[in-house]
């Protein structure tokens, strides 16, 4: 039996009602050295590493080798993994998600006592106070795309609580596997393509939609708590090794195997805007044919009113008064 599988029938056997339960991150493009987790070393749970580096080795992950989904863009392979998953985890209840920058402080099983009743549990940013902030740190700190992000912002306005709730942070996430878990995730990834790569300026708009429950973690501050402690990134465990780099890949079947995920990115993201543009214009078909009955209903009463015996009779006596010999019943 594997270590991996020993780990999962521990957790299983040692803890009642868990069906299954790992911590993953992602590491792409070879760009820093992955965190080890000391915790690790005495939990019962699979600590799993999804990486493109060959060379990268662990005492406290079991790092598993996996090609970038989009062999030009390491950020949107890494966030593929951390939004949807890795087919190794689908038969999880359970997953924790933690970026590299995080050590986790408790266990993996008594961190999930965090998610309650709630389908995902993370964070909330002890930085901003409106998701609107978040769009103007990105912008500020020039972190994607302007033009993107401008799009994005432009698209969210007209859900007004994707941009004045309070932002989550996603570098520690507990989800639990459900069909509605997972749609949201699809709609998360769609967003990040289509929009910028900031996983945190779309992560609330997908929840909304899919009627995810988020249970919030209040703590002071993201950089520490209970739970976690986020390094920085000039800590010299990271020890950032190289600009992050495309894969390598052969003349022939690389030109084949990025052109196919670029094209699969594009349609994707065309896809999305194709499926928001016919929603749209669903959207205000329904409301045309909303006003139309309300104009009808309108219509009807006010043909009720004027065939009514008072308003005849109002009609009537405005007539009379303007005869002279009656004027004074406008005085009166």
């Amino acid at each position: 039996m594997s270590s991996s599988a020993e780990k999962s029938v521990v957790a299983h056997a040692g803890h009642a009602g868990v069906t299954g339960v790992a911590v993953y991150t992602a590491m792409i493009g070879q760009y820093e050295n992955l965190l080890e987790q000391p915790l690790a070393r005495s939990s019962d749970v699979p600590f799993i590493c999804y990486t493109d580096d060959p060379d990268l080795s662990s005492s406290t992950w079991e790092v598993r080798q996996v090609e970038p989904h989009f062999p030009h863009d390491p950020v949107r392979s890494a966030r593929r993994l951390k939004v949807l998953g890795h087919p190794d985890l689908d038969g999880l209840e359970s997953t924790i998600w933690i970026d590299n920058r995080v050590v986790l402080r408790r266990d993996p099983i008594d961190l999930l006592r965090l998610l309650g009743d709630g389908d995902l549990a993370a964070m909330n940013h002890s930085f901003r106070e409106t998701i609107r902030d978040e769009f103007a740190a990105v912008l500020d700190g020039g972190h994607d795309d302007p033009t993107r992000v401008g799009q994005q912002y432009i698209a969210y306005e007209t859900c007004t609580t994707c941009l004045e709730e309070k932002p989550i942070w996603t570098g520690f996430m507990i989800r639990r596997a459900s069909d509605d878990m997972r749609a949201a995730m699809s709609d998360w990834f769609d967003q990040i393509l289509l929009y910028s790569r900031r996983d945190q300026l779309s992560v609330h708009h997908a929840l909304h939609r899919a009627n995810i429950e988020l249970h919030r973690i209040i703590e002071e501050d993201i950089r520490m708590s209970d739970h976690h402690e986020w390094v920085d990134a000039r800590d010299s465990r990271l020890a950032r090794r190289r600009p992050m780099r495309v894969a390598a890949t052969t003349a022939a079947s690389g030109s084949a195997t990025v052109a196919g995920a670029t094209l699969e990115g594009l349609a994707q993201a065309h896809q999305l805007a194709l499926e928001r543009a016919t929603a749209q214009a669903e959207h205000f078909r329904t409301r045309s044919i909303e006003l139309e009955r309300e104009s009808r209903r309108h219509r009807e009463s006010l043909n009720d009113i004027r065939a009514s015996r008072t308003y005849r009779f109002a009609v009537l006596l405005k007539r009379l008064t303007r005869w002279p010999t009656l004027s004074w019943l406008r005085r009166r």
